[in-house]
């Protein structure tokens, strides 16, 4: 199991916060970026984009990621209303 301090990377998207795991899981699990990239059909940039936030992955693109990782979804991104900063 993915302990809770090895996650949350949090990016603001769009009024919301989201939540972006994709760098740890993909770390905890020894999965390369050009590895991920290739299997769902995009590049590795896109890949680092989403890691670092600069970037929101499609439905398309979420659902494969969470496919190829069997992970679930919400494991993977979430949306937090508020977030209060530290």
């Amino acid at each position: 199991m993915i302990e809770s301090t090895q996650l949350k990377n949090i990016y603001h998207q769009g009024g919301d916060f989201m939540i972006n795991n994709l760098r740890a899981i993909m770390n905890l699990n020894s999965v390369q970026q050009k590895d991920l990239a290739e299997a769902i059909g995009v590049t590795p940039r896109n890949v680092y984009n989403w890691e670092v936030g600069n970037a929101t992955p499609s439905i398309r693109a979420v659902l494969l990621i969470s496919h190829y990782l069997n992970i679930p979804i919400e494991h993977i991104f979430s949306i937090e209303d508020e977030i209060k900063a530290q």
